[in-house]
């Protein structure tokens, strides 16, 4: 240890850092999640697997400042480092990979803007080195200033890689201990603390007996302790095996580290990749053996081939499992900050056609709990579902989240709530909630079968998902403006123990009549009216929302009318609420006058 650091200043790997009070907290509301096994035990028989649950959240290491863009085409500058780099430490990770300072002058040069000038805040920096003595001064130099790094040393051991270099596991084993005691030696001259952290590269082509002997015989070249705990990096460099395959393995190592008396002063940490996607079930199932302590990976699954482990997407298990992440989930906002940190740029040309710069780099709209297309419902029994689920949760927020067609309450994930895509394979529900949504208004039980046809139909014909002003013009078309035989030309609403309403009608194109009627409601007092020109209306339900805001405020009236006994819709759209009544209760006669009908009132 470093003698001008007193353990009690001693920087901890150990853990993660206390969340930010201001930002709020991580957790779930107490008793709002849990997982299956939780919650269906009879479905979960003892057993070595199904039985054990991650009750805690690991420690992390996000990498994606190195791992994360070392693939792309358009490597990350340093300015675009700097703001990587304060976007996960606003995450509240501890601990952030930051280059491979050695491999070339512009990772160099990242590092060194990155801890000079405090651009991780309390965050450890970590960096990686090949095992060489030539890679570590490098990597030494670049840290220069940081009061703590944990310095990555790695070593391919995979037999293919012996073979082609006609070196056997003993010789890697000799090369990568010498590296480590030469770190050591040096670290003792560095101004801040040095941690160890070491992989045998390409662990999942290397027999567990090869990797075993390295991992043992580099333990025992840095004697780690418990106070200055050492780090066991097993990375699935390719995935070949099944998630619990390879937690197997990982469970082989740490017992093995427990025979040698070393577990304590050990943090075993797994960097999985996605070749198989399953590189989050790989890592939580290495935690659920109780061997793992500290997993790897980036944000959004970023890295090379198929990435890296996803961590939003192993954040927002543990959250909806009912486990403090520790580490926040972004919002959709801080979705797209990221993107743009990675170069990516979109441009609407037209209707679903987007120009996109750098899109590898996206982030998929499809990832789990961080990815919009995570709550959207697209079919009939699903959007049926999941609407009056919501409806229940929203009225009883303190009740357990039960959203059968969902992983979870979207708003916990910064979206506003379920999203409904009107495309025409959703359903009567579905297609309402979705002209909520977009138009915010609600249309109320009685009319979204009506509605739900002709949006159907609109959607064959585009042949995509419809957009707020279609599902709206297709609502005006429908209920506000169907072609009838009666036309308000004036209305004058007063009230005064009642209300007293005076009408002047146009009926079938003909001059106007004014009729009137009175009652104890404005509904009432219109029913009466309309008797004058022939319509005998027996009962109205109305809703009366409103859509806009200041001079372009409208008040958008739906009614449901019983005209002999047949119910029928129509809508109003009006400056002021009274009009908007008028209009919608003409409307739904229009709509639900026969013809012989109309030659009567004539």
């Amino acid at each position: 240890m470093n003698p001008n650091h007193s353990p009690r200043n001693t920087p901890r790997i150990d853990c993660n850092p206390p969340a930010n009070p201001e930002r709020g907290p991580t957790a779930p509301r107490p008793g709002k999640y849990q997982s299956n096994a939780e919650r269906y035990p009879e479905d979960y028989p003892q057993g070595p697997w199904p039985s054990v649950q991650i009750t805690k959240a690991p420690i992390y290491c996000a990498v994606d400042n190195r791992d994360g863009h070392q693939c792309f085409k358009t490597p990350l500058s340093i300015d675009r480092k700097v703001a990587l780099a304060h976007w996960l430490r606003d995450r509240n990770y501890g601990q952030m990979e930051i280059g491979y300072p050695s491999s070339n002058d512009t990772e160099f040069n990242g590092v060194q803007e990155l801890v000079s000038h405090a651009h991780l805040g309390t965050a450890i920096p970590q960096v990686l080195t090949l095992a060489s003595i030539e890679h570590i001064n490098r990597t030494l130099e670049s840290i220069q200033g940081a009061s703590a790094a944990i310095v990555h040393v790695y070593h391919t051991t995979a037999r293919p890689f012996q073979e082609r270099r006609q070196v056997g596991i003993a010789d890697i084993i000799r090369k990568t201990t010498v590296a480590i005691k030469h770190l050591k030696a040096r670290s003792h001259s560095f101004d801040g603390e040095i941690f160890l952290q070491v992989s045998a590269e390409s662990f999942q082509d290397t027999p567990i007996v090869e990797a075993s002997a390295f991992y043992r015989a580099c333990i025992e070249a840095c004697k780690p302790t418990p106070e200055k705990p050492m780090i066991i990096n097993i990375p699935n460099t390719v995935e070949r095996d099944d998630p619990h395959e390879f937690a197997s393995k990982v469970h082989n190592i740490s017992n093995e580290i427990k025979k040698w008396g070393w577990r304590e002063a050990v943090i075993i940490s797994v960097h999985t990749h996605n070749d198989r996607g399953g590189a989050v079930q790989a890592a939580r199932m290495s935690l659920m053996t109780g061997a793992a302590d500290r997993v790897e990976g980036t944000e959004f699954g970023h890295g090379e081939r198929n990435g890296n482990m996803s961590l939003s997407t192993f954040k927002g298990i543990l959250y909806v499992d009912g486990v403090d992440p520790e580490v926040y989930i972004p919002t959709p906002e801080e979705t797209r900050q990221y993107e743009e940190i990675m170069g990516v740029y979109r441009t609407r040309i037209e209707r679903d056609v987007w120009k996109i710069k750098n899109p590898e780099q996206m982030i998929c709209d499809r990832t789990p709990f961080v990815g919009p297309q995570t709550w959207v419902v697209n079919t009939g029994v699903h959007a049926d579902t999941t609407y009056h689920d919501d409806e229940k949760m929203r009225k009883h927020p303190s009740a357990p989240a039960r959203i059968v067609h969902l992983p979870a309450d979207p708003r916990d994930f910064g979206f506003p709530g379920p999203r409904y895509q009107a495309t025409s394979q959703q359903g009567v529900t579905g297609m309402a909630a979705a002209f909520e949504q977009e138009c915010v208004i609600r249309i109320p039980e009685w009319m979204r079968r009506e509605y739900y046809g002709p949006a159907n139909g609109k959607a064959v014909e585009v042949g995509t998902a419809l957009d707020a002003s279609e599902l709206f013009e297709v609502f005006t078309s429908t209920f506000v403006q169907p072609v009838g035989a009666f036309e308000v030309v004036r209305t004058s609403i007063t009230k005064d123990r009642g209300y007293k309403v005076s009408m002047s009608v146009r009926v079938n194109g003909a001059d106007p009549v004014v009729v009137r009627g009175d009652g104890n409601s404005r509904q009432e007092a219109v029913i009466k009216a309309m008797r004058g020109v022939g319509v005998s209306i027996d009962h109205v339900n109305s809703i009366t929302q409103y859509r806009g805001a200041g001079d372009s405020q409208r008040a958008v009236t739906c009614v449901e009318v019983t005209i002999n006994g047949r119910k029928v819709s129509g809508a109003g759209i009006s400056t002021d609420k009274e009009s908007a009544f008028i209009d919608a209760v003409i409307s739904a006669v229009n709509r639900g006058s026969t013809e012989s009908e109309r030659r009567i009132a004539v």
